[in-house]
C-alpha cells in the first residue's frame, strides 16, 4: 500500500468499531482518531466540557468552523501516519470535507465502513463492556444512542463497505477486507 489510507468506521453502539480500529492499529500501525474526542478536547481548552457545547457555544454552531477544527487537528496525524482510522464521523458533510482536504493530491485513499450487528448481540456486548446488569437499561441506552446518531445523519452516509459483526472472528476478517480492498483503489 503506497498511498495513505483514511478509514472511517461508523455504526451503532457496541458493534465493534473500536475493536476494528484496534486491530488496524495492532496489525497495520494505524492511528486511531475520534472526531468526538477531538471536539471534546478542543472544548476543554476553551472551558467547556462536551463536544456539543464546544460546537454550540465556542464555534457558535458553525459547521464551517467545526470542519476547520476537525481538519486542523487531523493534519499532523495524517502527515505522520500511513493509516488513520476515524471513528464518529457521523455525517456525510464531515466525511466529504475530510476527503476533499486530504484527497487533493491523490495521495490518500479513503474507505467508509459501516458496522452492524444483531440488536441482542449489541445489548450483550454493551452490558459486558460497561458492566450493566439491567438489560432494559442497556436496550434503552442502545436505542437512544442510535436515534441520536441517526438524527446526526449517520444513516445517510455513502458507505463503501457494510459489515455485520456478529462473531468474535468478524472484526479480523473485516480488517483484512478493508486493507485488501484499499490496495485495489
Amino acid at each position: 500500500m503506497s498511498k495513505k489510507l483514511i478509514v472511517f468506521i461508523n455504526g451503532p453502539t457496541a458493534v465493534g468499531k473500536t475493536t476494528v480500529s484496534k486491530i488496524l492499529k495492532e496489525q497495520y500501525g494505524a492511528t486511531m482518531v475520534s472526531i468526538s474526542t477531538i471536539l471534546r478536547e478542543e472544548g476543554k481548552k476553551n472551558g467547556v466540557e462536551t463536544a456539543a457545547d464546544f460546537v454550540e457555544k465556542t464555534l457558535n454552531g458553525s459547521i464551517e468552523k467545526k470542519l476547520a477544527c476537525i481538519i486542523n487537528n487531523l493534519k499532523p496525524i495524517v502527515a505522520k501516519s500511513k493509516i488513520v482510522c476515524i471513528e464518529s464521523a457521523y455525517n456525510q458533510i464531515e466525511i466529504d470535507a475530510i476527503k476533499k482536504y486530504f484527497g487533493k493530491n491523490d495521495s490518500v485513499k479513503f474507505k467508509v465502513v459501516y458496522l452492524t450487528a444483531d440488536l441482542d448481540k449489541r445489548i450483550n456486548r454493551l452490558m459486558h463492556r460497561e458492566r450493566i446488569t439491567d438489560k432494559r437499561y442497556a436496550l434503552i441506552r442502545t436505542l437512544l444512542v442510535n436515534a441520536i446518531r441517526s438524527k446526526m445523519g449517520m444513516t445517510e452516509i455513502n458507505y463503501d463497505l457494510v459489515h455485520k459483526n456478529n462473531s468474535e472472528k468478524d472484526p479480523a476478517k473485516l480488517v483484512k477486507k478493508i486493507v485488501k480492498h484499499s490496495r485495489r483503489l
